[in-house]
């Protein structure tokens, strides 16, 4: 089914980030900030304190709406940092952010330290790629106002028998199900959720996500897809190296939007951002002539 043949549902829920409300009545541009010395993008750039601040500016000036600031790098072939490690990282950014005016702050953690520390800063998301499987991680953003950004983890596949599902995005789908009502049972009312694209899953399971986003409108919750600069993007390109393949992350990205995706998580602001709304427009001129 393709979005000819399926209308994306017109709801667009919002989220309250600790006081502010992120509304979607278009899509938004989460900008990607790695401060760590091994990210497979921009390894080791933006390690020093003023180099992520003016590269937070940078993002804020080319229309970011998020800015998503990780210190451990989730690559596969990563060596994991303790938490005091990530923390020492992150927090000299944190002290000189303002988080009641410009865009709203995440950290992209898996750690209940951590986050327990950020939040005391005033961040307003925490996006775990673990996707809040660890009651240690729900414990540290109870009652704190955050809004969650819950991405379905790498090792989904573990979670299922391997013939219970027949494509991934049944897989994802079920775990989605099954984490939103855990959360929302437990008085968590701000999600966001990301299928967690490039994170241990085929060339054809990316595509294949890209392409059902929109089966994730059920859930009535914001979808976030974070495509820019992907393996598999580089593989379908042939281009190898990560800040060359713009072209592709920015095709894949209007095809997510077209299909649903309410939120682009991108290193590529500027040009993420083009291809928003050049995908907007021509989404609208769609349902225009459909109805």
């Amino acid at each position: 089914m393709n979005f000819s043949q399926k209308k994306i549902s017109q709801e667009r829920p919002s989220v309250t980030c600790r006081g502010r409300e992120l509304q979607f009545e278009r899509v938004r541009i989460m900008g990607v900030l790695n401060v760590t010395p091994n990210s497979f993008s921009d390894g080791g750039k933006f390690l020093e304190t003023n180099f992520a601040l003016e590269h937070i500016d940078k993002m804020t000036m080319e229309g970011a709406d998020i800015i998503d600031i990780g210190g451990e790098s989730t690559h596969p072939d990563s060596i994991p940092v303790s938490d005091v490690e990530e923390i020492k990282r992150i927090a000299p950014i944190l002290e000189r952010l303002d988080f009641d005016r410009g865009p709203l702050i995440s950290i992209d953690t898996r750690k209940p330290s951590v986050v327990k520390e950020v939040i005391k800063a005033g961040v307003h998301i925490i996006n775990d790629v673990n996707g809040f499987t660890d009651e240690q991680m729900i414990g540290s953003v109870h009652k704190t106002g955050v809004a969650l950004l819950v991405m379905c983890p790498g090792k989904i596949k573990s979670f299922y028998a391997l013939d219970e599902f027949e494509h991934i995005q049944d897989m994802v789908y079920s775990f989605f199900k099954f984490k939103t009502e855990e959360l929302k049972s437990k008085g968590f009312k701000s999600l966001i959720i990301d299928p967690g694209i490039g994170f241990n899953k085929s060339l054809r399971e990316n595509l294949e996500l890209v392409k059902k986003i929109y089966r994730f409108k059920d859930f009535n919750v914001p979808i976030t897809i974070g495509i820019s600069r992907k393996g598999f993007v580089g593989t379908i390109t042939q281009v190898e190296l990560p800040h060359e393949r713009l072209i592709g992350s920015v095709i894949a990205e209007a095809f997510g939007v077209v299909n649903g995706a309410n939120i682009i998580r991108t290193h590529d602001v500027k040009h993420s951002l083009q291809g928003v709304r050049m995908a907007e427009s021509l989404k609208g001129n769609f349902e225009k002539d459909s109805n």
